[in-house]
């Protein structure tokens, strides 16, 4: 027997700036913020994900209010996601100029 589940999360912006909207430094403006779990959600992986995700770099959070914050813009596609990693170390993600 097979169950299958779907979920939805549906992120809402209002006149001006959204609830969730809080300054990404990195981005230098407004950007809606998510929690871990709808991080990991929206990218199809999990937290742990998510966490590497932070420690390299590859997304954009803040620690405010005794919680984190992750900057919706900056996390990858799920098809992003799901490709196998180039390197597990640690990595700049910036090009370097030439």
């Amino acid at each position: 027997m097979t169950i299958e589940t779907e979920e939805s999360i549906v992120i809402r912006a209002g006149a001006g700036l959204s609830p969730s909207a809080l300054w990404c430094p990195a981005c230098g403006r407004h950007v809606d913020m998510v929690t871990l779990e709808q991080a990991a959600h929206i990218g199809g992986v999990s937290p742990r994900t998510v966490f590497d995700w932070m420690e390299t770099g590859l997304v954009h959070f803040i620690e405010a209010g005794g919680g984190l914050s992750i900057c919706r813009p900056s996390l990858p596609s799920k098809r992003a996601a799901s490709r196998p990693a180039l390197s597990t170390g640690k990595t700049s993600l910036h090009r370097r100029k030439p």
